[in-house]
């Protein structure tokens, strides 16, 4: 059959479940520049992403460079997420102190996006074409799961922006993951450290508009961040 058997009757009812969406920023431009470095990075935080889960009710979907979680506890969801974020930026933190090899500007930067709403799990779709295929229990579609990837890219680097369904506000806000003022300090001097190396790196596609943008966009987020959690 030409035209596969699938479609809206094939789905059901969806699941109303948070979805967080959290990403490693630039893997397209490292990767053509660094092979190995992007590899290293996307392995670092599917790692934490496993491992920031154990506690949680929840699911993954791991997608190359990011992975979204799913989960119908509001608690769990932004637990999971807070633990990312801290675990992650702790790498990127030590490398810039001196506590941990190699240079700072080669860590894992990441951000993400968090929805609530409509969620269909391929596991739950039967009677149509995908039933005879593996990959059927890798499908992950609805609302939720585009507006959480939706959010991620307006997010400024470790910042999560939550969308009003997930967030029960008029208008869109932030994951407050970091209340350590310190720590939210040496993550954003060693962020500069990272701009700073790729805008004199010409044989990396990142613009040095989008580094002053992100730049801009890390200091305010996060800084503001800390001042609003104490």
């Amino acid at each position: 059959m030409v035209d596969p058997d699938f479609g809206p009757i094939h789905l059901g009812n969806p699941r109303t479940e948070y979805v967080a969406w959290i990403d490693l920023m630039g893997t397209g431009a490292i990767m053509e520049w660094s092979q190995d470095t992007a590899t290293t990075n996307i392995g670092k935080l599917q790692v934490i992403m496993g491992e920031c889960s154990e506690p949680y009710d929840l699911e993954l979907y791991p997608m190359m460079d990011g992975c979204y979680a799913i989960s119908d506890s509001e608690s769990d969801i932004l637990q999971f997420t807070s633990d990312v974020f801290e675990r992650t930026s702790e790498i990127i933190v030590n490398r810039y102190l001196g506590r941990d090899a190699p240079p700072a500007y080669f860590s894992p930067v990441i951000r993400g996006g968090i929805a609530k709403g409509d969620v269909y799990h391929g596991s739950d779709i039967n009677g149509s074409d995908l039933d005879d295929h593996p990959i059927q229990d890798s499908i992950l579609i609805g609302r939720a799961v585009a507006r959480a990837h939706s959010c991620e890219s307006d997010a400024a680097p470790f910042s999560c922006i939550v969308h009003p369904t997930g967030w029960q506000k008029d208008d869109f806000g932030r994951l407050e993951w970091c209340a350590d003022k310190y720590h939210a300090q040496h993550l954003v001097d060693a962020l500069n450290t990272y701009f700073d190396y790729y805008s004199g790196k010409e044989d990396v596609n990142y613009p040095k508009k989008k580094i002053r943008k992100h730049r801009e966009m890390a200091a305010g987020a996060l800084l503001r961040e800390e001042s609003v959690s104490d």
